[in-house]
């Protein structure tokens, strides 16, 4: 078993660099919560979810619903749906990226990484679960640890989304930083990412795409949930 040299980032201003020097394996991103311990057994279940912004500003959606492959675009796959948590066992969800996904799309590729409570679970505090992350490659591990608690409008119930973390992939590196924003209260909108410069801007205004894998029907464009951001796969 390899001993993994392991950083944690806290802070959404906090940034780490993983070298993509061979190592066989896949960039291996893991979101990992806890039952908060409410004695409620339905409502620990969060998804992790990736919108992922290709060179040409496209946006490709990765999740359970859309598990995708390492082999073809959009070039990561989800790894299945994890339905609950405890304290003593953490739920787990993962997500493989291939090393060499910016050389196959053509040129920088950013992520960004979320969990979402839908709303049958219930209403629950998702940052009471502690969501975090954690990207292996190689014998490096970086970890986005962000303390949602401490933002009270993090910690409303209602709140659907969190993103935890956004990377950029540039072909022979992958520069990562935890973000913090939420959704708005009742909001099934999702995660969305533009080039800004360099850099991959992440904002709160994609298309809402539901577990079923489903994307806006009739009745959110009624509530007015849809949205010029849609995901090319969805």
């Amino acid at each position: 078993m390899v001993d993994l040299a392991k950083v944690t980032l806290t802070k959404p201003d906090d940034s780490h660099r993983l070298s993509l020097a061979k190592s066989g394996q896949p960039i291996r991103v893991t979101a990992r919560w806890i039952d908060n311990g409410d004695g409620k057994d339905d409502n620990d279940d969060l998804d992790l979810r990736a919108g992922m912004l290709l060179p040409d500003g496209r946006m490709h959606w990765v999740a359970c619903s859309h598990p995708g492959s390492l082999d073809a675009p959009p070039f990561a796959r989800h790894l299945g749906d994890v339905r609950s948590a405890s304290v003593d066992a953490p739920g787990e969800e993962i997500i493989e990226v291939s090393p060499e996904i910016s050389q196959r799309a053509g040129g920088p590729v950013a992520m960004v990484f979320s969990v979402y409570s839908a709303i049958s679970n219930g209403p629950v505090s998702i940052a009471s679960l502690k969501p975090e992350m954690s990207i292996e490659y190689g014998s490096e591990r970086v970890d986005c640890a962000l303390d949602f608690t401490a933002d009270p409008r993090a910690t409303q119930k209602g709140v659907y989304t969190y993103v935890i973390g956004v990377v950029e992939i540039d072909g022979s590196s992958v520069a990562i930083r935890p973000s913090g924003i939420v959704s708005d209260p009742g909001s099934e909108k999702t995660p969305w990412l533009a080039w800004n410069g360099s850099r991959a801007q992440e904002t709160m205004d994609g298309a809402p795409v539901f577990k079923s894998g489903k994307g806006v029907g009739m009745m959110g464009r009624l509530f007015g949930m849809d949205s010029k951001k849609k995901y090319a796969n969805v």
